[in-house]
């Protein structure tokens, strides 16, 4: 009772860090609650969400080339933009519609499961991506 705990993202200002406040980012926040903070909340607590780096597998990529894998790292960094939240889940189906939506991919196969955050204060964020069991970089011709 009182307390308030305050999780905040700075996605644009600390875009190279996937959105995270760094430890000046936490404190000015922090300064500036408890000059405002009503006196019935007894403590106030501000930190920055623990990264929790997703590991990604595709298989059989098609077509796999520079220019779809870049694709495919955005449309899953825009994912996690729009999907991820401090103690959320992230689903397989997500990830597999965002790379399925990226410019040049045809068809793939991906290796993930729906991942939980480990406690509320992790958020999912992209740790590796790792292509395997390639096929030719160009579509077969039809029948």
């Amino acid at each position: 009772m009182g307390t308030v705990t305050l999780r905040f993202m700075m996605d644009e200002l600390r875009a190279d860090d996937y959105g995270i406040p760094h430890a000046e980012d936490v404190a000015a926040v922090q300064a500036y609650l408890n000059t405002q903070r009503p006196v019935a909340v007894k403590d106030t607590f501000v930190v920055a969400p623990i990264p929790f780096p997703l590991q990604i597998a595709i298989n059989n990529l098609v077509v796999d080339a520079p220019s779809t894998r870049e694709s495919i790292d955005l449309q899953i960094q825009t994912m996690l933009f729009e999907r991820a939240i401090p103690g959320g889940t992230i689903y397989e189906s997500w990830i597999d519609a965002a790379i399925s939506n990226a410019i040049g991919e045809d068809h793939h196969e991906l290796v993930f499961t729906t991942t939980p955050m480990p406690s509320p204060g992790h958020i999912a964020i992209v740790g590796s991506i790792i292509y395997a069991g390639g096929l030719p970089t160009s579509t077969p011709s039809g029948p």
